[in-house]
C-alpha cells in the first residue's frame, strides 16, 4: 500500500520550531513529507501547486491557510491539519462539506493558555508586579499598607467554557474559589459536574471578584463586554482577556480603567503590537502582556505531536482524537 502524501505548508522556520524531533519521526514513520522550505507563505498558485498531489496538508501559525482555490486543486486531499485554534483561513465549512476532515491543536495549546489566565489572576491580586517596581526601580520598601489579595475563596467568573475555559476551572478548584460561568452552549449539568454554576452574563459580571474571558471570536461575542457591561463589574474587581481582544470594546475598558473602578490584565489587543501611544500603557491599575498566554515551549512541542499523531490515526483508518465537526465551527474563532 503507497504511503500518504502530507505538504506542510508552513514556513521553515515554523516548521522546526512547532515540529520536534518526536513529531517529525511520527510524520516520516507513515507518509511522505513535502515542505515549505522558504522562510516565506507560499503565494496562493504555488500554494495551490504544492499540495496538488497531497492527501494531507499542514498549515497554521506563520502562514496564510487554504484557498477554496487551493482546495479545488488539490483532487486527493482528505485531511488539512492547522497549527492552532482557529481554522476560519482553511474554508473549513468548504473543505468538509467536501469530505475532507479538518483538526486543530487548541487541546494542545489549552495548558498553557489556562496556566497563563492563572498565572495573571494572581500576579494581579498579589501586586506582584508593582512590588517588583518598587524593589528594583524605585528602590523603596513597599508601604505596610500596600497589600495584596486572596485567590482563595473569591468568586470567579469564566466567560467561555471551551476546552481553556473549562481547564481553567479545573486549576481555579484548587484554590477552593467558588466558580459561575457564562456560555449559552454548555449543558448547566456538564458544568456541575466540573464545579462550575452556570449563571447569565449580567450576574457573572456583578458577583464576580475575577473574571476571565476564554471565548472565541465570532459575531456573537464582537464587543460582548461594551460599556454597559464594564459598568456592572465590581468595585476592586480584576478582568482578565487572554482570549480575543474584540470580544471587549476596548475603547470602553479603557475608560473605564482610567476612572480606577477595577484592575485588568490583558493579553490580547485590537491592534497588535499594541500602538506606542495606547492609553492602555498609561495606566498603573493594568498588566499588559503581548499575546503570550499559548506559546510556551512545551506547546511548540504539543502542537507538532498532536497534529501528526492525528495524521496517523487518520491515515490507520480511525478517528484523529482533535477532528472538528461542522456544528463546533459558528462558535470558533
Amino acid at each position: 500500500m503507497s504511503r500518504p502524501r502530507i505538504a506542510v505548508v508552513i514556513p521553515k522556520p515554523h516548521y522546526e520550531r512547532e515540529f520536534c524531533a518526536e513529531a517529525r519521526n511520527i510524520l516520516n514513520s507513515f507518509a511522505d513529507i513535502t515542505l515549505n522550505e522558504k522562510e516565506l507563505v507560499f503565494g496562493e498558485e504555488e500554494k495551490t501547486d504544492s499540495i496538488k498531489d497531497a492527501d494531507g496538508v499542514i498549515t497554521g501559525w506563520g502562514d496564510s491557510g487554504l484557498t477554496k482555490k487551493n482546495i479545488e486543486g488539490a483532487q486527493k486531499l482528505r485531511i488539512i491539519g492547522v497549527i492552532g485554534s482557529s481554522v476560519k483561513l482553511v474554508q473549513p465549512e468548504f473543505a468538509m462539506d467536501k469530505g475532507i476532515a479538518v483538526v486543530n491543536t487548541a487541546q494542545a495549546i489549552g495548558d498553557s493558555a489556562a496556566e497563563y489566565a492563572l498565572a495573571l489572576i494572581l500576579v494581579s491580586l498579589k501586586d506582584i508586579i508593582l512590588f517588583n517596581q518598587w524593589m528594583k526601580v524605585e528602590k523603596k520598601w513597599v508601604p505596610e499598607d500596600r497589600n495584596g489579595a486572596d485567590l482563595s475563596n473569591k468568586t470567579v467568573g469564566i466567560i467561555g467554557l471551551g476546552a481553556i475555559g473549562r481547564k481553567v476551572a479545573r486549576l481555579l478548584s484548587g484554590f477552593g474559589a467558588r466558580v459561575l460561568a457564562y456560555d449559552p452552549y454548555f449543558p448547566a449539568e456538564k458544568a456541575l459536574e466540573i464545579g462550575v454554576e452556570m449563571v447569565a452574563l449580567d450576574q457573572l459580571l456583578s458577583r464576580s471578584q475575577v473574571i476571565t474571558i476564554h471565548s472565541g471570536m465570532t459575531s456573537e461575542t464582537l464587543h460582548l463586554i461594551g460599556e454597559k457591561e464594564l459598568n456592572m463589574i465590581q468595585k476592586n474587581a480584576l478582568l482578565v482577556n487572554t482570549a480575543r481582544a474584540d470580544i471587549i470594546d476596548e475603547e470602553a475598558l479603557a475608560k473605564k480603567l482610567k476612572e480606577g473602578k477595577f484592575k485588568a490584565a490583558i493579553d490580547v489587543f485590537h491592534q497588535e503590537p499594541l500602538a506606542e501611544d495606547s492609553p492602555l500603557r498609561s495606566l498603573d491599575n493594568v498588566i499588559l502582556t503581548p499575546h503570550r498566554a499559548g506559546a510556551t515551549e512545551d506547546t511548540y512541542r504539543r502542537i507538532g505531536i498532536s497534529i501528526a499523531a492525528d495524521f496517523r490515526l487518520f491515515f490507520e483508518g480511525k478517528p484523529p482524537k482533535n477532528a472538528l465537526l461542522k456544528e463546533q465551527l459558528s462558535r470558533m474563532t
